[in-house]
């Protein structure tokens, strides 16, 4: 069988057979120890694993979007770090630019330099990324380096790369040998808003752009040991970018709801003095000096200034509007190449600056929410972007073969015999025939009074989780005419996920929790019933027999008793190292899509008996929505499409009398699962690992003195 996770760029898969995973049970008391414990275990940043893998494998992918945050053009290509990864395009015709490479990097790709046949990634939390670009179509990451820090940007010089590491400033690597690359030297930013956005080098000077810190001009003629030579930390604003021309230094700044451009004179470091400074409209993000211009990237487009005086700045153009944000240009011949974001690569013809105007993109669509599949096709909810369709018959290759224009904002898809119905935001419910998915039709409508968010069809009836609209009900008897029945039942909070079982609609009511109502009349539905509130926001349910499992953001996953349905009961939640916006049950398995961390995958086969190891699987963006199918799991993330298999099925490893939990290994689940149990006596009781018979302190201590052993084999 096969989950699917959707996420706001894209779609992953994974593949499992007869893999057993579990997970720790955990109550509200628990939470506190938690984050003692984390405070006290550092490595365990990366997330909580199982002692025992799935034996996934990596079978293929399909990349569908990316958000653009800085580019390096070096013709004939253009080398663009991307949230997801790397990629690179082909711009000989810089009024068709297309991609011809990509690599998926570990981080969020926010800055690249491009020397000797490598890319240098600036990859976030993930610090440095080596890329060898030799062959371009498959650039290959060989070498990586993480840095104390936030990578925001790079640049190489020599035998180093020079990062602005945000709040741990400039940071110094050796890249001499790029499959190894070894951190060296560094300067700090110092304290509150004084973060390194952004660098430049220039013969032994790195110039680095300090937020409210200013401008840093830095001696890096040992870069093992880089001194401050002059500080220019009056300037108006948060330098974000900086660029050098002559004797001068141009630092783009944001200001509030503004931002602006200064020229420094920095001759004498020692005596840096500001000689001129111009307003643009919005945010400054980058800055790029080609010839007497200076070209500005802001969250309102790409502005123009003059600096061919730079005591007298004059505003060419304030702003070339784009599709997204500008986040980074660079100018080459007659073009600027701008990284727009969710825009993509854009080409900006300025052979006549002051009728600049955009001739060449290379778009990069939409936010992936939802996904279902059935055969051999995935259906892609790609919110403005409208329904993207993915031939997946040859799992190794997947193929998009449509991408189809629907009114509003596709939220959710589901799947119905030869029809899909579409949650699309603010215009309701659209209904399309996909008999032959090569040629999809949309065929019905039906408008909702708030913005529909999901929508699950049941009989002759579709519901719709209408966020303000509470639960909206369509009848579609004839997909062609959708009807709205009465006014749907509000409900407390915004209706964002929908679930029908049996006579019941089961409503995750984003701050109002779980509401559920009485559908055996579809003409008369009952108003809602709900437990007791609970903290956290919920996005999404699943309810399988007496259980509803209820997607809590960043509460994890909750438990609920719904065997009566009137009368519903919390019994307990999994508080999840993510922000669980998706769930989805399969057999005794519950899949979650956790935000940032991924999918999560549990077993529950005995809701009641939870017992310990949560099992992850990072995805590159932050999962949004998960769902099964026949063979492989699929994850729609923030990207793509990315397939995996589970081949085989690991047992568990054998007990040690400290590994409460049973996973064969001394981990943070033991420790939370002899926390649940604190202060309880009894001959077998859970978490006495000491057999006093009771939990207490000194068993915590024992699990702690034990921590990160495993299983070896022996009794």
């Amino acid at each position: 069988m096969s989950v699917i996770i959707a996420n706001i760029r894209g779609l992953i898969v994974f593949d499992f057979r007869t893999t057993r995973f579990s997970v720790a049970q955990e109550v509200e008391g628990v939470r506190f120890l938690c984050y003692i414990l984390l405070s006290f275990i550092p490595f365990l940043s990366g997330g909580i694993t199982a002692s025992w893998s799935a034996d996934v494998q990596y079978v293929s992918s399909l990349h569908i979007s990316s958000d653009y945050t800085d580019v390096f053009v070096l013709k004939p290509y253009a080398y663009a770090a991307t949230v997801w990864g790397l990629e690179i395009l082909d711009i000989s015709d810089p009024t068709k630019p297309f991609k011809i490479g990509e690599v998926p990097t570990d981080g969020e790709a926010m800055g690249v330099s491009v020397s000797n046949g490598y890319a240098y990634v600036a990859d976030g939390y993930a610090g440095l990324q080596v890329i060898d670009i030799s062959d371009r179509i498959h650039p290959e990451i060989v070498g990586s380096v993480d840095t104390p820090g936030e990578a925001r940007k790079v640049e190489v010089s020599g035998d180093y790369a020079y990062i602005a590491d945000y709040r741990s400033g400039l940071q110094v690597v050796d890249v001499s040998t790029p499959e190894s690359p070894q951190l060296k030297g560094r300067v700090e930013s110092g304290w509150e808003t004084k973060y390194a956005y952004d660098v430049h080098v220039s013969g032994s000077r790195a110039y680095v752009a300090d937020g409210t810190g200013g401008l840093k001009i830095i001696d890096i003629s040992n870069p093992y040991k880089p001194q401050i030579l002059g500080v220019a930390d009056n300037l108006a604003g948060s330098a974000r970018s900086v660029c050098l021309s002559g004797y001068y230094a141009y630092i783009a700044y944001t200001e509030g709801s503004k931002g602006g451009l200064h020229v420094v004179n920095i001759l004498d470091p020692s005596n840096l003095r500001l000689v001129d400074s111009i307003d643009i409209p919005k945010p400054a993000n980058c800055v790029h000096v080609y010839v007497d211009r200076a070209y500005i990237a802001h969250d309102g487009g790409l502005g123009i200034v003059d600096i061919s005086n730079p005591a007298d700045l004059k505003m060419i153009i304030p702003s070339i509007k784009t599709p997204y944000e500008v986040e980074a240009v660079q100018v080459s011949g007659g073009y600027a190449y701008v990284a727009d974001g969710s825009g993509g690569l854009q080409v900006i013809g300025i052979s006549r600056p002051d009728q600049a105007t955009i001739v060449g993109e290379a778009p990069t669509p939409g936010r992936v929410y939802s996904v279902c599949a059935y055969g051999n096709y995935a259906y892609i909810a790609n919110y403005d972007n409208g329904l993207k369709i993915v031939d997946i018959s040859d799992i190794y290759y997947p193929q998009a073969i449509n991408d189809v224009s629907i009114p509003g904002e596709v939220n959710n898809v589901h799947l119905a015999g030869e029809h899909l119905y579409l949650a699309a935001g603010s215009k309701g419910v659209v209904v399309m025939d996909i008999s032959m998915p090569s040629d999809p039709r949309i065929v019905g409508k039906a408008d909702t009074p708030g913005s529909a968010a999901d929508v699950f069809v049941s009989g002759r009836y579709a519901y719709v989780a209408d966020s303000g609209g509470g639960m909206q009900i369509i009848d579609i008897a004839d997909p062609a005419n959708p009807q709205r029945i009465g006014d749907g039942v509000a409900t407390p909070g915004s209706a964002k996920g929908i679930y029908i079982s049996g006579n019941y609609a089961y409503i995750a009511d984003y701050s109002r929790d779980l509401q559920i109502i009485d559908i055996s009349d579809p003409k008369n539905p009952s108003v809602p019933y709900a437990a007791e509130e609970v903290d956290g926001a919920a996005w999404d349910v699943y309810v399988s027999g007496d259980y509803a499992f209820v997607a809590y953001g960043g509460e994890g996953l909750r438990f609920v008793d719904v065997s009566n349905p009137k009368k519903p009961e919390y019994l307990f939640y999994l508080d999840t190292l993510g922000v669980t916006h998706g769930v989805w049950l399969s057999g005794d398995r519950t899949y979650l899509a956790d935000g940032r961390m991924g999918l999560l995958i549990i077993d529950t086969s005995n809701v009641r008996e939870l017992r310990t190891v949560l099992q992850d699987f990072d995805t590159p963006g932050s999962a949004e929505s998960v769902y099964a199918s026949e063979g492989y799991i699929y994850v729609a993330d923030m990207f793509g499409l990315s397939i995996f298999r589970a081949s085989t099925a690991i047992e568990p490893p054998k007990l040690l009398d400290w590994d409460v939990n049973g996973d064969g290994v001394v981990n943070i689940s033991d420790l939370v699962l002899v926390g649940s149990h604190l202060g309880e006596a009894g001959a077998d009781v859970i978490g006495d690992v000491n057999d006093d018979g009771r939990v207490d302190i000194c068993d915590l201590v024992l699990v702690s003195s034990h921590f990160g052993e495993s299983y070896n084999g022996e009794e």
